[in-house]
Order: C-alpha cells, then sequence, then structure tokens
C-alpha cells in the first residue's frame, strides 16, 4: 500500500542507501566491521483483515549480509562517492553517485546532483517489521539532518541532475522504466538507537 502522509505520500517503495559510518553492540562498542554500505528497500503493507499498518525492510543489499536481523539480506559489493561543491555560505553542489553489483551482470546505479537547501533537524522514531517474518520488529529511536530535496507533493525540486537504473533480476517488477520518483531526502547525519519490542 502507499504511504499515507507526509513528503512521500502516495510512494508505495523507499529505496534507502545507507552509508554507516559506525555500528556499535548493545555494550557501545564497535562491531567488526564497524562500517557497511548498504541499499534498503522499505514498504508499507496493512493485514488483510485488519486496519493494522505496518512498515516492512523487504530487502538489504549489503557489504555485511551476515549482519540480517530480518531475514532478507543479500550479499553485495556497494560503493559511494560524494562530492559538494560551491562556497560555504552559498548555493553548493552535492553531487552523489552509488553502485552496486550482486553478481555477474546483476548491477544498480543511482546518480544524484541537487543544491542544497536548509536541512530540518529532529527526531524520529519507527517500528520497522520483517518481510519474511511479520512477527519480528525493531524499534528505531533517530534524530537527524533532513534535506528534503524533491517532493512531488509539496510541488517542490532541487534535483539538478538523478538516474537510476538496474539490471538486478529481483528489481526487474520495480524498476521497469515506468516508475516515478515521488521524493528524494539526504539524511547526511543519522543517530539511531536500535530496541527490540
Amino acid at each position: 500500500m502507499p504511504f499515507p502522509a507526509g513528503p512521500v505520500t502516495g510512494a508505495n517503495i523507499l529505496f534507502v542507501f545507507a552509508d554507516s559510518k559506525l555500528q556499535l553492540d548493545g555494550e557501545g562498542q564497535p562491531l567488526s566491521p564497524a562500517t557497511r554500505h548498504a541499499i534498503v528497500l522499505v514498504g508499507m503493507a496493512r493485514k488483510v483483515e485488519g486496519d493494522e499498518v505496518r512498515l516492512f525492510v523487504l530487502r538489504i543489499y549489503s557489504t555485511t549480509p551476515e549482519v540480517d536481523p530480518y531475514g532478507v539480506s543479500v550479499a553485495a559489493e556497494v560503493s559511494r562517492q560524494t562530492q559538494l561543491i560551491g562556497a560555504e555560505n552559498g548555493a553548493r553542489t552535492s553531487i552523489d553517485t552509488w553502485k552496486m553489483h550482486v553478481a555477474e551482470a546483476q548491477s544498480l546505479d543511482f546518480r544524484l546532483g541537487y543544491t542544497a537547501g536548509t536541512p530540518i533537524w529532529g527526531p524520529d522514531e519507527v517500528f520497522p517489521h520483517s518481510a519474511t517474518t511479520p512477527e519480528f520488529s525493531r524499534i528505531y529511536r533517530i534524530e537527524q539532518m533532513v534535506d528534503l530535496v524533491k517532493c512531488v507533493p509539496l510541488e517542490m525540486d532541487r534535483v539538478s541532475e538523478m538516474t537510476l537504473t538496474s539490471s538486478v533480476p529481483a528489481l526487474a517488477g520495480i524498476l521497469d522504466g515506468s516508475e516515478e520518483i515521488v521524493a528524494v531526502m539526504d539524511v547526511p547525519v543519522y543517530l539511531r538507537h536500535i530496541w527490540l519490542p
């Protein structure tokens, strides 16, 4: 089902490009490895009988697939290049390039260029569930900085270039050339504490 509210209203899937700088365990010690790149697919769903709507983690393409609490991780090579151009207190251009390789001839490429705006800082709390084991969930308590770059519902767009291409068979039904981008958010700072219900 589509997301019912917020800047992603009407979208039926989110692609989250994650560049984790430091991952800690429950005791506050760095994991090994402490960094990772991942591309995460997230969507909303509701039980056939009932009104409860839940957020689901559908697939994770990750450089650390062994860390797989949702049971949906796939091993992938994921790289990122990022560049910020312009004066510190002027209009700056951000260029972000992601490349993912899952297997031979299976890749995904994403490139985004936009004029940086004034980000918003604030808390959030989400409750994602596993798509393979729906009874499993986690609680994410988040503090983050968000720059809303593009939003169709709000009729705003600071994107100068954007391409998303894929040759991954598992994504063929999603990225078939007819998809439409509803919103783009840059989250340069993201602090997340994870809890179990």
